[in-house]
């Protein structure tokens, strides 16, 4: 979602130092980065923030849609502090609930990919809270509560993130079978 925190979470898992402005649609283009690991890295890529309607290629819809369409697992941040104490947002939960019908309206199977849930913002007034009704409400995939800009949770969201990638290897092998329902 636009202003969750994407950049400044990119440059928390690497090296990357993509522009961060507060205020909603800093990120014009993909950016990326290197998430390193002893043995292996993956490229994170910060996708501009989608509004609805971006299926029908509202704002920048389709230019950042086909870049979703290139990755092996999804990411998603959604920003916790959104909606608490009057602040323009919608709840979390509502977040995911409009990224993954635009994935879906954009291509079927989209949302299908292995994914996690980055709750960002954890370090907000009233953001915990909102996490445990996230958490409550979404139950079939894994949620890593960090608040990017303090760097704190983000140790464990790599540690999600490298799972999520080594249960895609072992499923390419025909090893494993990722259910994501």
């Amino acid at each position: 979602m636009p202003n969750a925190g994407k950049s400044t979470l990119l440059g928390a898992l690497s090296r990357a130092k993509p522009r961060v402005g507060h205020y909603a649609f800093t990120t014009l283009r993909p950016n990326l980065g290197k998430l390193n690991f002893d043995d292996f890295s993956i490229t994170v890529a910060d996708i501009p923030g989608l509004i609805k309607g971006a299926h029908e290629n509202r704002g920048l819809g389709h230019a950042f849609l086909r870049h979703i369409e290139r990755t092996k697992v999804l990411a998603y941040v959604l920003d916790l502090a959104a909606g608490l104490d009057g602040r323009k947002g919608f709840p979390p939960w509502e977040q995911l609930k409009d990224l993954v019908l635009e994935l879906e309206h954009h291509q079927e199977g989209l949302s299908d990919r292995p994914s996690l849930v980055v709750a960002n913002k954890i370090d907000e007034a009233g953001a915990d809270e909102v996490y445990e009704e996230l958490k409550r409400r979404v139950q079939d995939v894994p949620i890593y509560p960090v608040c990017a800009v303090l760097e704190e949770g983000v140790p464990e969201l790599k540690a999600g993130l490298r799972m999520l990638m080594d249960s895609v290897k072992l499923q390419r092998l025909g090893l494993v079978k990722i259910d994501c329902s």
